[in-house]
């Protein structure tokens, strides 16, 4: 959906932005459209140019054009009005979160787990019979000694808090 289109949701099918009661008129939504964009003050490229294309506070701009430009609202009520400006910094926030309970869990691992992960996720990899050598443990065993220490991180109280609140948040 373009700006303009987006512009007009309230009144495209009254006139002027009707002609013969069903026939839409694109000049009178461009015109409209560029005045809305002038008033509130809306950065965009041109009125054809998709609404999702804009920032989140143009956005904001154009509902409020939208919704008051009109001259007939006597109230607007904004519940929940979309914060374009922290979901970033909250996404950053939670992920820093999730590191450090990672980083604190690990830290509980015993001494062995602990290098056997690290070197199971060093880049590059490290061979299977590098890593037998340097933990004495037989190649054999790296692959259930793996698991084991996956289960034991799983069980690890942060992990488990992180888990449950994330599928608490994609169910509800």
């Amino acid at each position: 959906m373009s700006v303009a289109e987006n512009l007009v949701l309230r009144s495209f099918d009254r006139p002027p932005m009707t002609r013969a009661k069903c026939l839409v008129s694109r000049r009178a939504i461009r015109s409209h459209a560029r005045e809305m964009i002038g008033r509130y003050a809306v950065k965009t490229r041109s009125p054809e140019t998709p609404i999702g294309d804009l920032s989140g506070g143009n956005v904001q701009r154009a509902v409020l054009a939208r919704e008051l430009g009109s001259g007939t609202a006597k109230v607007l009520i904004a519940a929940n009005p979309p914060d374009t400006e922290t979901a970033p910094v909250e996404q950053e926030l939670l992920v820093a979160e999730q590191q450090a309970a990672l980083r604190d869990a690990v830290a509980r691992l015993p001494p062995g787990c602990q290098q056997l992960l690290a070197l199971l996720i060093a880049d590059p990899p490290v061979p299977y019979a590098e890593i037998s050598a340097r933990l004495g443990i037989p190649a054999g065993s790296i692959g259930p000694s793996r698991r084991r220490s996956l289960d034991r991180l799983s069980r690890d109280p942060a992990i488990a808090a992180l888990v449950n609140t994330e599928a608490a948040s994609t169910a509800g």
